[in-house]
């Protein structure tokens, strides 16, 4: 795979560069002999020479036998006499004809008697289906679906939590009710509340989709969610949601529609609720990349306006997060981390770091050396932990292997990265970098939760982290499942 590297983001033609990508023969005598007469003693007398000059009586003529036709027979074939052997051949046309006569008479009786067998068998029994390894599997609802997740605290100062996905064309959103160990998941059919609405603009198939959500601050902040997407003519389309009753039953979208910005088809999203206490537009951001490689990034305090982050290989994975700098002790809540994919390396970049309203030149290495024979790009998500302080980094390779970089700001400000995330499955197994549950999409929340969804469409599932131990993953419970 070819390198490509940064270069400092200027106008629009001059980018940090990100990396692309089968018988007897019967023979007659010579001398044929023949066989004398042949007479039957009984019936004729004994015939007696005289020699020659020899005074004797000489018999009477009729004395003499007289040979006549009925006296003297020819002989045939076999030595048989003709009477003798038309008899046989008599009786042998008789017996032909009787060995004939009962092989059909028997052949009718048993075809008769067949027939009447066969109308009283029963049917033969239906052929068995095949085994089940054999069998195709049917996809889920959810199959090519990107995901999306976010959680805030409601006005009763409860934790909540919400995923988005897609199915068969339609945006909907699992929201969670209760108290975490013992939540519930209701889901949200987003699309079916414009069904009458001309002007609505619904998500190509497998659109990519990004959520961020600002927390019910009093008077400050209004409970705001935010859903981005593509529509099917690939422009970057933005919903919303301020339902006061935190079940996100009620979206709205812009007028305008930022129907202004079209996306490259392969274009990743992310976006953030970019809030902070002096130095930020106090409203969510997103990021796209365009049809000429170049990243962009807008905020909802005027879309018209927006930055160029980068120029990445066609498809990078993109992500952008809230991050602070100090400790626990001492915050300063407004920059941003932004990552994106370079060659075989996840690069992150900061925003704004120190006020400048501007991305950092020069790109951090964040996971290093992954592989370069795949025919997907991997899938990049992060999210802060520990009041903002430290970032989590996941990548999610072709093979399903999950790697993990996070960032300590609060003891030696530096990056842990290249690290083999460890799950703990549903059926109480252990396994290293890929989780029993075959996932080919993730996302994470902002509060130690990661969600994959089934490589099959069938489900989504859930996982918890902690901050002591950010590289393991313990499977906790089903979002939705067909």
């Amino acid at each position: 795979m070819a390198s490509y590297q940064y270069e400092r983001a200027g106008d629009d033609t001059n980018y940090p560069e990100v990396a692309f990508d089968s018988g007897l023969e019967v023979v007659q005598s010579p001398h044929p002999t023949h066989t004398p007469s042949q007479y039957r003693y009984d019936e004729y007398p004994e015939l007696v020479s005289s020699p020659t000059g020899v005074n004797s009586t000489p018999k009477l003529k009729s004395e003499y036998p007289t040979e006549t036709a009925s006296t003297t027979e020819r002989i045939y074939c076999f030595g048989w006499s003709r009477r003798v052997l038309w008899t046989v051949i008599g009786l042998l046309i008789l017996v032909v004809v009787a060995t004939l006569a009962g092989g059909l008479a028997g052949g009718l009786s048993h075809r008769s008697s067949s027939s009447n067998a066969d109308k009283d068998m029963p049917p033969p029994p239906p052929p068995s289906p095949p085994p089940p390894g054999n069998s195709t599997p049917t996809p889920g609802p959810f199959l090519n679906s990107q995901l999306a997740a976010v959680n805030w605290t409601d006005g009763a100062n409860q934790l909540r939590r919400a995923v988005f996905y897609q199915s068969v064309g339609s945006l909907l959103a699992s929201v969670s009710h209760g108290p975490d160990n013992a939540s519930t998941w209701t889901q949200v059919n987003i699309s079916a509340l414009f069904d009458q609405d001309t002007d609505w603009a619904p998500p190509r198939n497998s659109s990519p989709i990004s959520a961020s959500a600002v927390p019910y601050q009093g008077s400050k902040f209004e409970f705001s969610v935010s859903l981005f997407y593509l529509d099917e003519n690939n422009l970057l389309r933005h919903l919303y949601s301020n339902d006061g009753d935190y079940d996100l039953k009620g979206w709205q979208y812009e007028p305008e529609w930022l129907g202004a910005y079209a996306a490259a088809e392969d274009s990743r999203l992310t976006s953030v609720a970019y809030y902070c206490p002096t130095g930020c537009p106090n409203n969510v951001c997103v990021v796209y990349q365009d049809g000429e490689r170049s990243v962009w990034f807008t905020c909802g305090s005027d879309w018209s306006l927006r930055t160029a982050v980068v120029r990445a290989i066609p498809g990078s994975p993109l992500a952008i997060i809230p991050s602070t700098y100090g400790n626990s002790s001492s915050v300063i809540v407004n920059e941003l981390r932004f990552f994106a994919y370079s060659d075989t390396d996840i690069k992150g970049l900061l925003y704004n770091h120190g006020g400048d309203g501007d991305f950092d030149p020069d790109p951090l290495d964040i996971v290093e050396s992954l592989s370069d024979t795949v025919s997907t790009l991997p899938q990049v998500v992060a999210c802060p932990f520990n009041s903002l302080v430290n970032i989590m980094v996941l990548v999610l390779e072709e093979d399903g292997q999950v790697i993990e970089s996070w960032w300590n700001g609060e003891v030696d400000f530096k990056w842990n990265i290249n690290n083999r995330a460890s799950f703990n499955n549903e059926d109480g197994s252990n396994t290293q970098s890929v989780a029993k549950f075959n996932m080919s999409v993730i996302a994470l929340d902002h509060n130690h939760r990661l969600y994959g969804l089934a490589a099959d469409g069938s489900s989504i599932v859930q996982y918890t982290w902690s901050d002591d131990a950010p590289t393991v993953f313990n499977y906790t419970a089903v979002v939705v499942s067909k």
